[in-house]
Order: structure tokens, then sequence, then C-alpha cells
């Protein structure tokens, strides 16, 4: 900054942005006053939504939620290039860029909520569970909550543990739950979800004590309401 303003004293003109400067980063460098993006929504409408010069990607997805009236709930932005922002690209907008908002994850956030997934086999996990014949009813809870998830029952009070055993006999079950697209999810099923956190039956450490896939069920689960509530 001391450079610039030398240089405006010398010159009587702005310096030029260093090669290798996103546009608009040169200019907000040190700067606080608020700037405005235009923000296209997924449904064809368009909203503007005004930054400051500290702001985040965490802070800007906000900002377009609110914009978009709370429907939007996982995606992400992209630029004019087609590519998906990041981080550091957030300090090198300009006022007046215009930014699309695409339903998705990034390869990030997806990588995150299938961590818990991996190792479970159809194999081992599968005869486990399906042998069950008087499960805890936290562990009833907690496959009724990945069945809502993944689409198979809207509600969980709806589930049975007989529903639970026909839907891991079925030799897809476990390809279509890491399969799954969770970006996909209706917010609603989410939200049914995350309103029973709290009990015991989303607790790993319950699970663990009597079945592996249990636990890492439950942090899936845990994963992608996770998702829902954040990015």
């Amino acid at each position: 900054l001391k450079l610039q303003f030398l240089y405006l004293i010398e010159t009587g003109s702005r310096p030029r942005a260093p090669t290798g400067v996103r546009r608009g980063a040169w200019g907000r460098l040190g700067s606080s006053e608020a700037m405005q993006v235009e923000v296209q929504l997924p449904d064809g409408s368009a909203a503007a939504v005004e930054l400051d010069a500290s702001a985040t990607l965490s802070a800007l997805k906000e900002a377009v939620r609110a914009a978009a009236g709370g429907g939007l709930r996982v995606f992400v932005l992209v630029d004019g290039d087609g590519r998906v922002l990041e981080e550091e690209d957030v300090q090198g907008l300009s006022d007046g860029d215009v930014l699309r908002a695409e339903r998705g994850a990034t390869e990030e956030e997806l990588a995150r909520v299938r961590r818990p997934l991996a190792g479970i086999s159809r194999g081992i996990d599968h005869v486990q569970m399906s042998g069950l014949v008087k499960p805890p009813q936290t562990l009833v809870d907690l496959m009724a909550a990945v069945i809502v998830l993944t689409g198979r029952c809207p509600r969980m009070e709806d589930v049975t543990w007989n529903d639970v055993r026909k839907e891991v006999r079925c030799k897809d079950f476990f390809r279509r739950l890491i399969q799954c697209d969770v970006a996909d999810i209706p917010p609603e099923r989410v939200d049914a979800v995350a309103a029973r956190l709290d009990e015991d039956a989303f607790s790993p450490e319950t699970h663990r004590k009597m079945l592996r896939i249990g636990a890492k069920l439950c942090e899936w689960v845990l994963a992608v309401c996770e998702l829902y509530r954040v990015s």
C-alpha cells in the first residue's frame, strides 16, 4: 500500500495490477468498502449479494442462501469461466462480477461424507445386521434415518425393523448407499433426521459397542447433516 501511495504521488496515476493477480484483487487490497456481485440461481432468477473485503466463502454462500429464500442448501459457486469458486478466489472478486450457483458439492465435501463408509461390504456387515431379530431401538432409529436419507421412505416413524432387514438384504443396498448423491437429498428429509441428532441413536459410540457397521452408518448420517448445515 505504501508503494502504491508513493507511485500515485510521483506519477499522478494508479499503478496497474501486477501479472498473476486476479481482476479486482489489486483494487480491493486493504479496502473495507462493500461491493456487489450478481449470483444466478438454479431456478433461473438472479440475486444481488453484497460483500466486504473480509468476506469468506462460507459468508458468501450464506448470503446466497439467504437471497434464495433458504431453499438452496448444498451448492457450489461457479465463476464466469465455469470454475468452482475456492476460498482464496473470494478475495479476487470485483464489484459487478457474475457468479452462478449450482446444486452440488465439492469433491472435498463429498469425500468427507463418504469417508465413514470406507470398508463397508456386503459380506460380514450384511450378515451381522440382517441376522438381528430383536435389535435395540437405537439401531432401528439409526437405520430408519439411513433409509430416509437414501430415499426409500419419507418418514423415520414409518420404518420398521422388518423394512430394514429387507433393505439390507437387497444386493444393491450397500452400492446405493456408497453411490448416494448426498447433494440431491431433499432438504426436508435431512431436516427431519437432523431434528433427532441429540438422541442416543446418533452417537457412534453407542453403536460401536455392538455393531461395527452401526458406528460407520451413524458417522455417515452425521456427516450428511453437517454438510447441509454448513455448506
